[in-house]
């Protein structure tokens, strides 16, 4: 993706210089970011083993369960939708 500053004409705008390496600073946000997402999932996968148990302990007749995932869904939705591929 081109991050370039366009001036209103359509033409480049001077702006700030670019790096044409990799950026160390930003390749540890990256990673670290990254990591912290892993993390999360994993988390989310476990909350909803836990929550698949409790809904079965409860005689799965609560429909507050179903009602936490569709919500929970909604929200993985929108962020699956966010990576446009």
């Amino acid at each position: 993706m081109d991050h370039q500053v366009w001036k209103t004409s359509g033409e480049k705008s001077a702006g700030p210089k670019r790096r044409t390496g990799p950026n160390p600073k930003l390749i540890a946000l990256y990673e670290k970011r990254s990591k912290n997402v892993e993390a999360i999932l994993k988390e989310l996968r476990q909350k909803l083993k836990k929550h698949a148990k409790k809904f079965k302990d409860s005689g799965e007749r609560d429909w507050g369960y179903a009602g936490d995932l569709g919500y929970l869904e909604e929200r993985v939705k929108d962020a699956n939708n966010f990576f446009l591929e």
